[in-house]
């Protein structure tokens, strides 16, 4: 029994943690986003000289990372990769409009 219960605890104090990381997330991804992104597509992703607008654009996470993995025109490929990127995306979902 007393196994059980740490078990339950452990998978508890995980969920917790995930929760906690969940919420950590775009904050990280807005200060990775102004590092490596913001010169091309503007503070916050409000649009810059050489990168598109990001606010408000129905764009989906899916062809955001995509964007992000392969580049083009003159984005350069991978410049954030696995935590970074995944930040990137969780900042993104909160600046992005619903595809």
């Amino acid at each position: 029994m007393s196994d059980r219960l740490g078990h339950d605890r452990a998978e508890a104090g995980a969920r917790v943690v995930d929760v906690a990381e969940s919420r950590e997330r775009p904050y990280r991804g807005e200060t990775v986003f102004s590092q490596k992104c913001a010169s091309c597509h503007g503070a916050g992703g409000a649009g810059g000289g050489i990168g598109p607008k990001l606010i408000g654009d129905p764009l989906s996470l899916a062809a955001a990372k995509a964007q992000i993995d392969n580049g083009g025109s003159v984005m350069p490929a991978s410049l954030v990769r696995g935590g970074q990127e995944r930040d990137v995306l969780a900042y993104l979902a909160t600046v992005l409009a619903p595809p």
